[in-house]
């Protein structure tokens, strides 16, 4: 990743990034909503890293 923002993708460690934002998500009634981003992402993402 270069270019003019390198330097704030490096120090954000915006390259180390994984999942979706919906698994920072909390709510009881959330779990379907996960399950529907997740199915889309992993559709979407040419390599998708998901958080262990």
């Amino acid at each position: 990743m270069g270019g003019t923002f390198s330097d704030l993708v490096k120090y954000m460690q915006i390259d180390k990034a994984c999942g979706t934002v919906a698994d920072y998500v909390i709510h009881e009634r959330a779990s379907r909503f996960r399950e529907r981003v997740l199915k889309s992402y992993l559709e979407t993402v040419r390599k998708p890293i998901l958080c262990k």
